[in-house]
């Protein structure tokens, strides 16, 4: 316990947790504070009044008054009401009137802070409502747009520091003529101090006790997520932080939303529905109620209940997404901010009548279809009408970078921050992507290369007919006839994605479409099929498959090659549960890339891998190991397996129930279950490293752009994450931010 001596800190001391004799030391403390005050603790003439704050809850004020002291107090402030008020306020802290003993008082509210094992600080209450001279005040070190070095913020005359707690705001302190000025000269020097102490732009709450200055909090001050990149650059140019610091002051949530159109304020009509902001940006269009529609209209915001991957290309061409079920983690959600469209789901509010082609709110207003609404991804705002939104100049650099005497503050501070957030990180960063399109944003962003490309995905819509006809296939003249268009669909798109990706490497996933998805009416349909033939299995099962996929990613590549590109592609088998699936499906593929060279007479080194998305695969990653080039952690499907939840179904019925009820503390799909999941991936890492000390280990699920994941697989020697485009620049950043939090963990 020590007096604090700080020079506007208004004069106390610390009582800790572990304090053997804390009686006697606080009343050791509060005799320190009366000589040094020359006041008495609550006595009846000029009062010495004290505030208690635990590390953790709120402040109890006004400690030591009573009705005995009342009339001390009422001189003090010149105010008999405001001293009625502080008597007021500790009466309601206490739940009870305040005992004619100060100590008595001080006694029973640290006796139950210190029971609760928090250190107790001690402070001499000061009064910004002492008549002339006095008031309180909000000041910030910095523009908080702008990053601006200055002195900003309110001051409020004659007033408590409960008021700036309130966010009330008076005259600005930059421009005070009532007052004395040399109290704001010092407190544009302690600002500046603070700055340098806590490397950060602060936001200080101080009170001015007749013209004297104290300084009672400071704490980083809030800024918007530009103001976040503009306040870190012009740190970093002042010299308060280091480049390094500089990536440490913002974050991968902020820079994604600086990616989105964002309203100006006041532009909104009210709300009439409000669901879950999942993918950030606004959106305004008319309603469309069937994804084929929405593709023949777009610009349009695409309206269903909930969104499967039969509604793809309707949802690629929207400018926004709505849906009455769902989640974070959603169908909805997932395709929208890979592909950077606002969406909100969960919209409880709304009923969708598709027939009708209407949806109605729970205050009774229809929206037809063609109808203009706009809806609002951060907020999860639903609203009538057309709402103007600006367009992003990050968005627009990133994808053709601007000439350097061009840029914007913010795009410069961009810029500046993921520059050297690249040199700091060892994570590579790569993208899902399927089309040359994606594979081109991806690399616009920053990616290094596509860590899953879906093959999947390259039949959606009209060309899902041929999933359907190759599961339905009875003879091998049949299948092969299918194979045969596949294989020219294959070679066609993965020519211009190799293309794209020229130089990086491209990890093609084989097949693994949920055959509910592609062929919903088919005889033998599953009872769970995402835990039914996909994947591996299907690679098994329908002869020739993998190796058909296999040949056309070598002849693409040969194309390319041969048309002065660097193709690097790598071929991935997905829901792989046991060795005895991997081996088999390895050779054939091996013996099918083989031939495609031969026949050429050509070489390629294609590594091959597999999918862990299973637990068995995590536990049994050293069996594994031993027939894969890499291994890349499917954590959606390995969530969903290792919970036993389907993502959609969950996010649909009973999920929400479990995050109110505490029996989750959020949805595992859209947090990173360190525990279980994280500990799956933990293993089969070490295993797979103890069989091949050379393998090659990636992330490409959702997590693989959570902050908190993030730092996890970083920690745990993961090689690269796989993310959407759009989440290409945030995972940049956030990889820096993970490899700084290791070294600062790391240090002695």
């Amino acid at each position: 316990m020590t007096l604090n001596d700080l020079a506007y800190r208004p004069p106390g001391f610390t009582l800790a947790a572990d304090t053997s004799d804390w009686p006697v030391a606080l009343h050791d403390g509060v005799q320190r504070l009366e000589q040094a005050l020359d006041r008495g603790f609550g006595a009846p003439d000029m009062p010495l009044l004290l505030c208690a704050q635990a590390t953790v809850g709120d402040a109890v004020l006004n400690i030591g008054l009573s009705k005995e002291s009342l009339p001390g107090l009422t001189a003090l402030l010149g105010s008999a009401d405001a001293a009625e008020h502080a008597y007021g306020r500790l009466e309601t802290a206490l739940g009870q009137p305040p005992s004619p003993d100060p100590h008595h008082q001080l006694r029973s509210v640290v006796e139950g802070m210190v029971a609760a094992g928090a250190d107790v600080e001690i402070t001499s209450m000061v009064f910004g409502n002492s008549g002339v001279g006095s008031g309180t005040g909000l000041a910030l070190s910095r523009h908080p747009e702008s990053g601006e070095p200055g002195l900003f913020g309110w001051f409020l005359p004659n007033a408590t520091g409960v008021a700036v707690a309130d966010a009330v705001a008076g005259t600005d302190v930059t421009d005070l003529s009532a007052l004395t000025a040399e109290w704001v000269t010092e407190l544009a020097a302690v600002t500046r101090s603070l700055e340098r102490v806590r490397r950060d732009m602060c936001e200080i709450q101080f009170v001015v006790e007749h013209g004297r200055l104290w300084i009672l909090d400071s704490r980083p001050a809030p800024r918007s997520a530009a103001g976040a990149f503009r306040v870190a650059k012009r740190l970093a140019d002042d010299g308060i932080v280091t480049e390094d610091e500089m990536v440490g002051l913002v974050t991968g949530e902020q820079l994604t939303s600086l990616l989105f159109a964002q309203a100006r304020p006041g532009q909104h009509s009210p709300a009439v529905a409000t669901g879950q902001g999942v993918s950030p940006g606004i959106a305004s269009g008319p309603a469309v109620f069937d994804a084929e529609r929405a593709r023949a209209r777009p610009g349009s915001v695409l309206v269903l209940p909930e969104t499967t991957p039969a509604d793809m290309e309707g949802m690629l061409t929207t400018a926004g997404i709505l849906t009455a079920r769902g989640g974070s983690s959603s169908h909805a959600a997932v395709v929208a901010r890979g592909v950077g469209v606002p969406c909100v789901c969960a919209a409880a509010g709304i009923t969708i009548d598709l027939p009708g082609a209407k949806f109605r709110t729970a205050a009774g207003i229809s929206v037809h279809e063609g109808e203009f609404i706009t809806i609002d991804g951060a907020t999860g705002t639903i609203h009538l009408g057309q709402t103007a939104a600006g367009e992003s100049e990050v968005l627009r650099h990133l994808e053709t970078p601007l000439p350097v005497e061009e840029r914007s503050e913010l795009v410069a501070a961009v810029d500046a921050v993921l520059g050297h957030a690249d040199r700091l990180r060892r994570l590579e960063i790569r993208a899902n992507a399927d089309t040359a399109a994606d594979a081109a944003r991806a690399r616009a962003f920053g990616a290094t290369g596509i860590g899953l490309c879906r093959t999947e995905h390259l039949f959606l819509g009209a060309r899902s007919s041929l999933v359907a006809d190759l599961v339905r296939a009875r003879t091998a003249p049949e299948r092969n006839a299918v194979l045969a268009v596949m294989t020219r669909i294959h070679h066609g798109e993965l020519v211009e994605v190799f293309a794209a990706m020229s130089g990086l490497p491209v990890t093609v996933r084989l097949l693994d479409p949920p055959l509910h998805e592609f062929v919903p009416d088919h005889a033998e349909r599953e009872t769970n099929p995402m835990l039914g033939r996909r994947g591996v299995r299907l690679g098994l099962t329908v002869a020739g498959l993998f190796a058909a996929q296999a040949r056309a990613v070598a002849e693409a590549a040969l194309t390319v090659r041969e048309r002065g590109g660097d193709p690097r592609p790598e071929i991935m088998i997905p829901f792989v549960s046991t060795e005895r699936e991997l081996r088999p499906l390895r050779t054939e593929i091996e013996t099918a890339l083989a031939e495609v060279f031969a026949a050429h007479g050509e070489s390629m080194e294609i590594p091959i891998g597999t999918m862990i998305e299973l637990p068995r695969a995590a536990l049994t990653a050293d069996a594994l190991a031993r027939h894969a080039d890499f291994f890349s952690f499917g954590t959606n499907d390995l969530t969903q397996t290792t919970w036993g939840m389907s993502r959609d179904d969950a996010e649909s019925t009973f999920l929400r129930d479990y995050v109110d009820r505490g029996v989750v503390e959020d949805s595992p799909f859209g947090t990173y279950d360190q525990a279980g999941v994280g500990q799956l991936v933990a293993t089969a890492l070490r295993r797979g490293h103890a069989a091949r000390a050379d393998l090659v280990t990636g992330v490409c699920g959702e997590h693989a752009q959570l902050p908190e994941a993030v730092a996890r697989f970083h920690d745990d020697g993961v090689d690269y994450l796989s993310c959407s485009p759009f989440a290409v620049p945030a995972a940049r950043l956030e990889a820096a931010r993970a490899a700084l939090h290791h070294r600062t963990r790391s240090l002695p």
